[in-house]
Formats: structure tokens, C-alpha cells, sequence
């Protein structure tokens, strides 16, 4: 994990001590399947295909931390549960504030309380299934509101939900083309005009479910507690940071380091890439040969 913290320091994603304290207290493994750790190690989404949900790469949530800029006394709210794990790092800086994560769907949001549970912070965190873009209204006014996946307006619901000061962060745009849009609040009026806007640029994510779904959980649906681990570093074989060149625009840049399972030296891993100048993605494979070197190829 030091190896991750360290590349987004580098790379100017981690900016603020709370943020790197948060990303370094917060044990990601409570949230991430074994099977998918050198995923997020590696700067990459962890998909969870049954939930229709991810938990974002480790920069786009030091990205959103750092944009919040939250103090200990705030009150946050998440539309969008990413499985509680940007709700845990939140915490870690949040210590007398209050935190809500609104989700619609009653299995992501009971695999939500689970992860948390993991790390003690289900009883310091409300999660609620709910219908997202109302928000939480009892719990309002809210200091921050991060919305983690693509919309394709704010509403004036949610900015009413908004402190005097406070502001709401979230992607907005079709699925193609989105804007990481901020709206301030500068007085107690609801004319969206008196809203400070600012973009923070182009990104991609998903839709936001907004399909609400309050069925009943069945313990078989949810993932198995033995399949994550708070441990990861044992049995991994970490490289030296990887230069690439794009084999689309030829860009050069430099690559988190792999971390690798070498047990039995026995290993062959797919890695999306996607350079930072012209976006597009390419595959590269790792694979531990039988002498312990390894092996990496560009596809």
C-alpha cells in the first residue's frame, strides 16, 4: 500500500497530509476481494459484476477527497455507496461530523454496512436505501455532497440540501461526456443562477442507479467474508516502477509498480493500461517465469 500512496503523492493526486493519513489508516482490503488486490494496487477499478457497482481506482478517489476538502466537524453526504470504501477514508478525516451514504439498491447497500462492519465504522456511518437524488433530507443541511457516479443534471432538491457555503460535487453528462462539476452555495437563495459553478475537468464513470430496490438480502447474495483479507503483503513481488511507451501516440510515461503473487512462482496477470496523454487503452501481461524474472509483454 505505501508503494500506491507513494506513486499518487508523486503523480499530485494525494496533495494534503489528512488525505494520505486517510488512504494509509483505511485497510482496502476489508473492501476489495483477494482475488482483485493487485487490481486496485495497480491504479485500477475494482469491478463487482453480480452488484452492478465499483469501487473507483485509488486516484479518482484521492482526486474527490482532495476536491471535498473535508474538516473534522463536517457533515457529508455520498450518493453512491462505491461499497463504503470512499465513505471510510471520508471518516478518517471526518471525526465529529456526520456521514450518509444513499444508495438504491437494498444489496449494495447491505454489502455496504458489511465492508464497514469490517473496520468498525458501520455505527459512525448511516448507509440508507433510498432513491439517491432525493438525498437525505432529515439529516440535512449537508457541508459536502459527492455524487460518485455520472448524471445528467444537478437538481435544485439537492442543492436546497446544501449549507450556505457548502458545495456539491458530481460528474454530469451522458455516458460519452462528462464534466466533474462543482456548485457552490453562496446565499440562502434557490435560484441555480446564484450557485458558483466550476468545472474540474473531463471524467468518466458510470451512470448513477437511480432503479430503487428495497428487496429483501438473502446471505448467499452478499460476498463471503472469507474472501477478503486484511493482510495483502504477503507472498507479493513488487517491480520497479515500469516506463511505457503508447503504442498509440508513443507518449512515454511511467507505470505504478506491479505487485505480484509469487507463490510457487506460478503467475500470469492482464493489466489494462491507459496513457495519460491520448486515453486510449492497451493490455499488458506480467507473468513470473520459472527463474523468478518477469516477463512483461504489450499488447
Amino acid at each position: 500500500m505505501e508503494d500506491l500512496i507513494q506513486y499518487l503523492k508523486q503523480r499530485k493526486f494525494i496533495k494534503s497530509k489528512k488525505v494520505e493519513e486517510a488512504f494509509r489508516e483505511v485497510p482496502f482490503t476489508n473492501f476489495v476481494p483477494k482475488d482483485q488486490v493487485e487490481r486496485f494496487l495497480f491504479d485500477t477499478p475494482v469491478i463487482f459484476p453480480h452488484l452492478g457497482r465499483n469501487i473507483s481506482a485509488p486516484h479518482m478517489n484521492a482526486i474527490l477527497l482532495e476536491l471535498l476538502d473535508l474538516d473534522y466537524d463536517d457533515r457529508l453526504l455520498i450518493i453512491g455507496s462505491k461499497l463504503g470504501y470512499i465513505g471510510a477514508l471520508a471518516k478518517k478525516i471526518i471525526t465529529d461530523g456526520f456521514i450518509s451514504i444513499i444508495d438504491a439498491n437494498s444489496l449494495v447497500v447491505e454489502q455496504t454496512r458489511r465492508n464497514l462492519e469490517r473496520i468498525e465504522l458501520n455505527d459512525q456511518i448511516k448507509v440508507l436505501n433510498g432513491q439517491p437524488l432525493e438525498g437525505d433530507i432529515e439529516n440535512s443541511p449537508w457541508d459536502r455532497i459527492i455524487i460518485t457516479a455520472s448524471i445528467k443534471d444537478i437538481s435544485l432538491d439537492l442543492l436546497a440540501q446544501l449549507k450556505v457555503g457548502g458545495s456539491i460535487f458530481a460528474p454530469v453528462g451522458d455516458l460519452r461526456q462528462q464534466e466533474l462539476l462543482q456548485y457552490f452555495r453562496q446565499n440562502l437563495s434557490l435560484n441555480k443562477n446564484d450557485f458558483l459553478k466550476k468545472s474540474w475537468g473531463s471524467v468518466v464513470f458510470g451512470p448513477l442507479d437511480t432503479n430503487l430496490d428495497t428487496s429483501e438480502v438473502l446471505e448467499k447474495d452478499l460476498i463471503d467474508s472469507k474472501e477478503f483479507s486484511s493482510e495483502f503483503h504477503e507472498g507479493l513481488r513488487t517491480t520497479e516502477d515500469l516506463t511505457f511507451f503508447c503504442p498509440y501516440c508513443q507518449f512515454k510515461f511511467i507505470q505504478l509498480p506491479l505487485s505480484l503473487k509469487s507463490a510457487e512462482k506460478k503467475i500470469s496477470v492482464n493489466y489494462k493500461i491507459e496513457c495519460p496523454k491520448c486515453r486510449k487503452k492497451f493490455n499488458l501481461r506480467a507473468k513470473l517465469t520459472k527463474n523468478g524474472n518477469l516477463e512483461i509483454n504489450i499488447e
